[in-house]
C-alpha cells in the first residue's frame, strides 16, 4: 500500500491540473523487450502504463508506472568465482533484477503531415526507482570437498531517466496504436549486502559489503494509447 502512495498521488495532481481546462487526456498501456546497454544482465522484458494531460495540441505533462525484469547474468558470477578456492567447479543460480519507477516529464506528439494518421512521439522523463537485487546462490565441489557461497537479495531507491521517441498510428478518433524506442538510466547503491561462505568441516564465515550498479538499457515498447 505504502508503494502505491505516491503514485496515486501524482497521478492525482495529473488529473487536478488539467480540471476545468480544455484539456485532453490520454491513458497508455505498453509492453516490450529491454536489452541491457552496459552488460549488467541479460535480456528482460518491459511494462508500462501511464497517463498524459495535453496543455496544447501536441505538447504534454505525464505520469507514469514502469517495470523492468531481468535475468542476472550467472556466467559472470561464475567467473569471478573462479580460483576461490582452486579447482572449485561451481553451479550458480539466481534470480531476476526487479525495477519499479515511477516517473513524470513532458510526452509531446506531433502529425508527421496536417492529415496524416502518424505522429512522431517524444518523451523526456524522469523520477525514482527501486530497483531490486535478486541474490546470488553457489554451490561448488572439487575432488574432497564442497563449498557453499550465498549473496543476499536488497532493494534500493534511486535517482531514474528515461528519454523515448517513435510513432503512434490514429486508429480511431480516440485510439491509438504505439510503437516506441526508450533509453533508461539509474544507479542505484546497495549497502549492507549479507555474503555468507561455507568450507569443508562445516566452516562458516560472513561477510556485509556493498556495491552500486549502473544499469543502461534500450527497450522496444508495443501499446495501445486512448483519447478521452
Amino acid at each position: 500500500m505504502k508503494k502505491l502512495f505516491l503514485p496515486v498521488l501524482f497521478f492525482s495532481l495529473v488529473m487536478n491540473l488539467c480540471r476545468g481546462q480544455q484539456h485532453k487526456y490520454y491513458f497508455d498501456a505498453t509492453v516490450g523487450g529491454a536489452f541491457p546497454v552496459n552488460g549488467f544482465a541479460e535480456i528482460g522484458g518491459s511494462a508500462e502504463l501511464g497517463m498524459t494531460c495535453n496543455f496544447s495540441r501536441n505538447a504534454g505533462y505525464s505520469a507514469l508506472l514502469r517495470w523492468q525484469t531481468y535475468k542476472m547474468n550467472s556466467q559472470s558470477v561464475t567467473n569471478s568465482l573462479k580460483g576461490a578456492p582452486p579447482s572449485v567447479q561451481w553451479n550458480v543460480s539466481a534470480g531476476n533484477w526487479q525495477l519499479e519507477s515511477f516517473m513524470v516529464g513532458s510526452d509531446n506528439a506531433f502529425p508527421l503531415s496536417p492529415d496524416s494518421r502518424f505522429s512522431l512521439r517524444i518523451r523526456l522523463m524522469l523520477g525514482c526507482t527501486v530497483t531490486t537485487y535478486p541474490g546470488i546462490q553457489a554451490t561448488g565441489h572439487n575432488v574432497d570437498d564442497k563449498y557453499t557461497w550465498e549473496e543476499g537479495s536488497l532493494s534500493a531507491l534511486s535517482f531514474s531517466t528515461l528519454v523515448g521517441a517513435g510513432l503512434q498510428y490514429k486508429m480511431k478518433k480516440n485510439v491509438y496504436l504505439s510503437f516506441g524506442c526508450h533509453y533508461f538510466d539509474t544507479r542505484p547503491a546497495f549497502n549492507n549486502i549479507l555474503t555468507t561462505f561455507s568450507g569443508p568441516g562445516n566452516t562458516v564465515s560472513s561477510v556485509r559489503s556493498g556495491f552500486s550498479e549502473e544499469i543502461k538499457s534500450l527497450s522496444t515498447d508495443l501499446g495501445v494509447r486512448i483519447g478521452f
